[in-house]
């Protein structure tokens, strides 16, 4: 579902799980960063235990940072 939605949407998408976040800042990612924190926000939300599980891509560093 992710792979078609645009930039724009996508931010409202993650404004709608996470109004807190500004509009400039997330604008400012590209779609694949964006869709991946999407998909974050989404696991998130589910509940905590054994089945759960959040895999980071091999390409993503653990601690990542984006100066404003």
């Amino acid at each position: 579902m992710h792979a078609t939605m645009n930039k724009s949407q996508l931010v409202d998408a993650i404004l709608g799980m996470n109004p807190t976040a500004a509009v400039e800042f997330l604008m400012s990612f590209n779609d694949f960063d964006l869709r991946h924190y999407l998909e974050h926000l989404q696991l998130t939300r589910e509940p905590r235990g054994r089945r759960s599980s959040w895999v980071r891509q091999p390409d993503a560093p653990a601690i990542v940072w984006k100066q404003a």
